[in-house]
């Protein structure tokens, strides 16, 4: 399967699903960030949370 179709994919799931990786994962993880760092580096480490 191509990359494409793979990125389409999850697309999908998030949007079906209520958005679960933004909504469960991300945004809690951006505002505990932007307590203590600015908001660069918090999207910055919640980028790569959700990466990891």
């Amino acid at each position: 399967m191509c990359v494409e179709g793979t990125l389409q994919k999850r697309a999908r799931y998030e949007w079906v699903n209520n958005y679960p990786i933004t909504f469960d994962m991300a945004y809690p993880e951006v505002t505990e960030q932007l307590k203590t760092k600015n908001l660069k580096t918090a999207i910055l480490q919640t980028f790569l949370k959700v990466l990891a």
